[in-house]
């Protein structure tokens, strides 16, 4: 339990990962690329806890949900100014990280 919640302080401080571009005001930027690593390691969680006896709860099945978190990824990547500016950044890298921390605990269940 107690590495569940170091996961979550963990994404809950990377996910507000910032930065403010040189040439303008706010808004703040929130990172990309911390929305495409959180895509992967919940890709790598998930698939080490399958290979490890859980059970995948996603209804539309896991290569359905492969190829939509990397359209997904792709358009975070490529929006990235848009999403942004309209204060969208912060919020899809917590949705993006919060599974994780999931998929952790269900690890840890199976140990």
């Amino acid at each position: 339990m107690r590495r569940a919640i170091v996961t979550l302080l963990v994404v809950l401080l990377l996910s507000g990962c910032l930065s403010i571009p040189r040439d303008q005001e706010p808004p703040f930027y929130a990172s990309k690329e911390l929305f495409v690593a959180c895509q992967a390691a919940d890709v790598g969680t998930t698939w080490y806890a399958l290979a490890h006896g859980a059970v995948e709860m996603n209804p539309v099945g896991i290569w359905i949900a492969l190829g939509l978190k990397a359209l997904v990824s792709y358009k975070r990547y490529s929006l990235d100014k848009q999403i942004n500016e309209e204060g969208g950044g912060i919020v899809l890298n917590v949705i993006a990280c919060t599974p994780v921390i999931n998929n952790v605990h269900v690890i840890e269940k199976l140990r």
